[in-house]
């Protein structure tokens, strides 16, 4: 979905994160093994047809991996932003939460969606041996209240189910599609 002449900025604070996401770009250039990315781009070839063919390796080739904050994104910049789980599960403040909302927001040019998804009613969470990571409890209301105090239109999606569950201590998951009218 993006323009031949266009890019992917990938906006992460974690030097480790950075890392990561540079050390997986790279093993893929250099050998087309993308490990446990791969299986996205398999599930989206199963689910949308073979025109996702390559889908990983277009996207490979576009990203921009740069140091940044959710907190101060460039205003006005975006024709898309998308996030996933992120304003939820980075801190147990409801205040935070609102204002990342805003600041993905105004990412995006007047035009412009935004899609993100979130966890509803999360709570702090674990990802392996001696983690601990914060997570604010949110309720469908509350992004709703979220969204609509961004000022964009938007759509909110409920989905998932207890058997659909990645992890322990959440009650469901949230697909938000917005577009920025002004």
């Amino acid at each position: 979905y993006v323009s031949m002449d266009g890019a992917i900025d990938m906006h992460e604070i974690g030097d480790a994160n950075r890392a990561y996401v540079q050390s997986v770009l790279a093993r893929y250039r250099d050998d087309a093994d993308a490990g446990v990315w791969a299986k996205f781009e398999e599930m989206l070839v199963g689910v949308g047809g073979h025109s996702y063919d390559g889908a990983l390796a277009r996207a490979t080739d576009l990203v921009n991996v740069m140091a940044g904050s959710v907190y101060a994104l460039p205003r006005n910049r975006y024709d898309i932003v998308s996030a996933y789980f992120l304003g939820e599960s980075i801190t147990t403040s409801r205040r935070a939460f609102w204002s990342i909302t805003r600041s993905l927001v105004a990412a995006v040019r007047p035009g412009g969606m935004l899609i993100t998804a979130h966890m509803i009613g999360s709570h702090e969470y674990h990802a392996g041996e001696g983690t601990h990571f914060p997570s604010v409890h949110l309720t469908v209301e509350d992004l709703a209240e979220a969204y609509r105090d961004a000022g964009v239109d938007f759509a909110l999606h409920p989905v998932g189910s207890d058997s659909a569950k990645a992890r322990e201590g959440y009650q469901g998951m949230a697909v938000v599609v917005a577009r920025r009218q002004r």
